[in-house]
Parts: C-alpha cells; structure tokens; sequence
C-alpha cells in the first residue's frame, strides 16, 4: 500500500469515525430565551415531585422540563436559579366574581395572578341592573376578556363568561 493509499484510508476511517460521533451525540439542542433552574416540579396530574429540574421557556410557553444538566434538548440565554423553589401548573379559577364598575377588574386580575391563577370563568357576566352596586355589564367583561387576549391588559386568561346571574 502506497502513501497516498494510506492517507485515503485514513481520512476515510476519520471521516466514518466523526459521522458516527456526530450521529451518537443527536441533534444540537434548541436555543430559547430563558430556563429556570434547579427547580422542583409539581406534576399534580401524576401527583409527582420533581426535584432539580430545568424548565425552559420561549415566550409566553413552556417549551421544555428535563432533569438540571447542560446536556439536555434545550439551551437558554438567560437562567434564573430557582434551589429550593417550587413550580406548578397555571391554576383555573371556576367561580370568579369581577365586580366593579369603574374599571371591570384590575385589583382582582392582579391578585388571581399573584396567586398563580392564569385562568378563570367570570360568573357574573349577565346584564345586571345598572343602578344597583356592583353591577356589571356583559359587553365591558368582553372588552376585559379582548384586552387580556391581545396583550393589552395583564390579567389570567378569561375561560368563559356566564351568561345568566340565578338570584335565588
């Protein structure tokens, strides 16, 4: 076998070699924007407590949940250590009452947030009597319900609204 040959050979072998390296090692991980790490994960649907793992996010959507390493599917930008914290799925409020004529809501979107409710159904949503207090109007909890949706308002995600108040 002559020089050139050899050299052939050779740079077949290491091209087989990096091929097969390259296809053990999968596809590069997806770059997102933000992972929250060395969190315990609250999976109530299996009842299962999760600790130390990442979770990734990319915009407003939890694109990921693995177990905290840097060889995961996912890679982040940025990261905010979250040791000895706990995450959980958005809650579902069922029986919200959004009472205020002024401005349909905002202390109460504010505090169903903060207590990590990112969704809800509006039971008082009928056309009330417009003189009596706290009275609210069908089409004032839509517009709420379209700010909210399109981003111009921050506030849980509005469910439903129902369609008739029962008053005993």
């Amino acid at each position: 076998m002559n020089h050139s040959e050899k050299r052939r050979l050779t740079l077949q072998r290491f091209i087989l070699l990096a091929t097969l390296s390259l296809a053990a090692c999968g596809p590069p991980p997806q770059i997102v924007p933000l992972v929250i790490d060395n969190v315990t994960v609250i999976d109530p649907a299996g009842g299962d407590v999760l600790p130390g793992h990442s979770v990734f996010i990319d915009g407003s959507r939890i694109v990921g949940i693995e177990r905290s390493s840097r060889n995961g599917a996912f890679v982040a930008s940025d990261s905010v250590d979250a040791t000895d914290r706990f995450v959980i799925p958005g809650l579902i409020d069922m029986h919200v009452h959004l009472f205020n004529r002024e401005d349909v809501a905002s202390p109460t979107l504010d505090l169903l947030l903060a207590n990590g409710v990112t969704g809800f159904r509006e039971m008082a949503s009928a056309r009330w009597d417009s003189d009596q207090d706290g009275a609210v109007c069908t089409e004032a909890l839509r517009a709420m319900a379209r700010e909210i949706e399109d981003g111009r308002r921050v506030g849980p995600r509005p469910l439903a609204l129902s369609s008739a108040p029962i008053n005993g």
